[in-house]
């Protein structure tokens, strides 16, 4: 018979509906059950892409043995780290409070008042070496809980108390709130300590660069598109080709690599080796979205026709196997297909020769296919050994190859697609897309943008709230930092793109609902949930990138936008506030707070580029167009009707679109330049600012 997840909208819930495990969804029924009958929680964590979280259901979960010790000693708890990830960032912290590494699936074990008292990630079936069989764990935990359950509970008290040690922001972390905050001589020393601490986290940054393939020294390799993002903006505002260099390298292995689907488009996870060849085969949306984003600011400095292609094909991906009815975009495909990893994607040389034909051996030359293979025997295609440059005819052909192949692959039983939307993911992906069309010219991209958008607005709010989790027609009321950060930076995005003011109201109105819910008054940093929950994520305040950048550091990159693009002090003010409070933590976490760092700078060295003119006339189109090409990092671009009225400290206001023609200016604090009326006068303005680089007099 199903157990209770059989009426759960998640996908990652549903594929554990027929387990024998008895397992529930996390609510109140589940603990008060626990606290009913004295038993313990297990808590198992995971999602529908997660490899290894099959693996341990396969072994595990669907044993009727496994099972039954599972159902007879605990109440099992069963949780999509994506439908709540403020559940699943709880207990990650637990975890590494106990000193054990994260990852998933993450099993952890809560007294029945539910506090995490021991844990870890995946356990097999039988011992293996040091690591005990699952089996063991449930006799071990259960054992000791019920010999001694105020031991058990001290234990938990003392994790917990270790947990919210971290969990809001020291009194040595709180500086720069209070009047200080108006104090423009205190304004000024907080910018350059900003400038400073960015300048030191990426220098350490690059000093952990793999040298020769990219990345982040060492194995695993995640793209952390986040982290990289930063090392690129601090390398174009301080000239440093070191810095950029670094992220060319780890951009081109990673396009050249197998993590890179080089028939479907679109980027898998992580690698499980220091080259990029092997991949982790699950596709995020979170992944893609920010390695678009990334590949498209960095095609504007260094314009390598293999970025472009990337960005082609990955949203190429996106629209085409992950949004879904309604315009928004579904959260992952599975690693695995028929129960094997990697299946989809693998080749035999002798498959690829039949299908080719006389072009394979040109292709197997170019994407290293052998008949000895690079994975378990087969082939993942990828371009880290191709030598030399193919000419145009062959690049031709190779396109026709890769044409005939993904058509055969087309055949094959896809990974599972897990249709979940998120809004920050959603986010994420509606403002890469919007970058993406300015800078490669797609308008049809922006209006898969904006139809997100509108999905998003429409389908996920409730009330005046914006919901985290939408699936099947079922809307998840909950809802973190993140989802507002992320969409009211999404809103900005198509603002400068579209320069509509029905965007700007939208990222306004989210912003100020997200202060009301999330923010501590004493500090301005944001918490993960609202703060009238009384949870732990309640009280949870974090600035560090993971795979995604925090919401913290989205937030602090909204806000200062917001005030470059409205001349609202209040919220510079808010900007300074919220990340003067994690300035201590800087010399500890370093890079990991890259995002906020990043915000701190655009904060101090942002460049106002204001074009006045008609958005349908074509001298507005192309200043608009070269303000977006332009390599500045740092730019925010406002495009405002001719004659429309501003009110004072606005960035628009007094400027005119001189003699009827479209104009831009280009503004530096209080200093604009002279009008400018053409798209290489506005290039060669930009240039002669110094716009991030080290001579501007605001961004040294």
């Amino acid at each position: 018979m199903p157990n209770a997840l059989a009426g759960q909208t998640s996908p990652y819930l549903r594929q554990h509906r027929s387990n024998p495990v008895d397992w529930q969804p996390w609510g109140d029924a589940a603990f008060e059950e626990a606290r009913a009958s004295g038993r313990p929680i297990l808590l198992s964590i995971g999602y529908a892409a997660c490899h290894w979280c099959h693996v341990m259901a396969r072994e595990s979960f669907e044993d009727p043995v496994t099972a039954a010790l599972m159902n007879e000693r605990f109440v099992n708890i069963k949780v999509d780290r994506e439908e709540r990830p403020d559940v699943d960032a709880v207990h990650v912290r637990a975890l590494q409070a106990m000193g054990r590494r994260a990852g998933w699936p993450l099993t952890i074990f809560l007294t029945p008042s539910g506090k995490p008292f021991w844990g870890g990630t995946y356990f097999p079936p039988v011992a293996r070496g040091r690591q005990l069989s699952f089996r063991d764990v449930l006799t071990h935990v259960s054992d000791a809980f019920q010999s001694d359950p105020s031991a058990t509970e001290m234990r938990a008290q003392a994790i917990v108390a270790s947990m919210s040690s971290g969990s809001d922001l020291p009194a040595a972390d709180q500086a720069g709130s209070g009047a200080s905050d108006a104090d423009t001589l205190g304004a000024l020393d907080r910018a350059d300590a900003s400038r400073e601490q960015a300048d030191i986290a990426a220098r350490t940054l690059l000093a952990n660069v793999d040298p020769v393939h990219g990345g982040l020294a060492g194995t695993p390799k995640f793209p952390y598109p986040a982290v990289f993002r930063f090392l690129w903006h601090t390398g174009c505002r301080n000239d440093d080709a070191s810095m950029r260099d670094a992220v060319v390298l780890t951009l081109k292995h990673l396009v050249d690599g197998g993590v890179f689907d080089h028939l479907g488009g679109g980027f898998a996870r992580y690698s499980t080796d220091e080259r990029w060849l092997v991949p982790h085969f699950e596709k995020m949306l979170y992944d893609n979205a920010l390695l678009v984003h990334l590949l498209a600011d960095a095609w504007c400095v260094h314009p390598e026709p293999a970025f472009a292609e990337a960005v082609e094909r990955s949203v190429g991906w996106l629209l085409r196997e992950m949004r879904l009815l309604g315009g928004a975009f579904a959260c992952s495909l599975d690693a695995d297909s028929e129960h094997e990893e990697g299946a989809f994607y693998v080749w035999q040389a002798d498959e690829v020769a039949r299908l080719l034909g006389a072009s394979a051996l040109l292709f197997m030359r170019a994407y290293d296919v052998t008949a000895t293979g690079n994975f378990e025997g087969r082939n993942i295609l990828n371009r880290l050994s191709a030598q030399g440059v193919f000419t145009a005819q062959e690049a031709a052909d190779l396109a026709h190859a890769r044409g005939l192949l993904f058509e055969a692959r087309s055949a094959r039983v896809p990974p599972p697609r897990d249709d979940k939307v998120l809004a920050d993911w959603n986010g994420m992906t509606i403002a890469a897309l919007t970058r993406a069309a300015l800078v490669f010219d797609r308008p049809q991209w922006l209006e898969a943008a904006r139809s997100a958008f509108a999905f998003v607005t429409t389908r996920m709010i409730d009330g005046d709230d914006l919901c985290h989790s939408w699936c099947d027609d079922v809307l998840n009321r909950s809802s973190i930092i993140d989802d507002y950060a992320a969409m009211a930076g999404a809103a900005l995005a198509l603002y400068e793109a579209t320069g509509e003011h029905a965007f700007i109201v939208c990222s306004r109105r989210w912003v100020d609902r997200c202060i009301d819910l999330f923010c501590n008054a004493q500090t301005g940093a944001f918490y993960y949930t609202p703060q009238g929950e009384g949870t732990l994520a309640a009280r949870f305040v974090d600035g560090r990138d993971t795979a995604t950048p925090s919401g913290n550091g989205m937030a602090a990159q909204v806000l200062a936008r917001l005030y470059f693009l409205t001349g609202d002090d209040l919220y510079r003010e808010q900007a300074e506030r919220l990340i003067a409070a994690f300035s201590g933590q800087v010399a500890r976490e370093s890079f990991q707070l890259a995002t906020l760092l990043d915000a701190g700078r655009r904060l101090a060295c942002a460049v106002q580029i204001v074009i006045v003119g008609d958005a349908a006339d074509a001298q507005t189109r192309s200043l608009l167009r070269a303000a977006h090409l332009h390599g500045g990092v740092d730019r925010v671009v406002l495009r405002v009707d001719a004659g429309a009225a501003f009110a004072d400290g606005h960035p628009a206001q007094g400027k005119t679109a001189s003699g009827g023609r479209a104009t831009a200016y280009v503004c530096s604090g209080s200093t604009c330049s002279a009008p400018v009326f053409d798209a290489q006068g506005l290039q060669q303005t930009l240039q002669a600012s110094g716009v991030n680089r080290p001579a501007h007099p605001t961004c040294g």
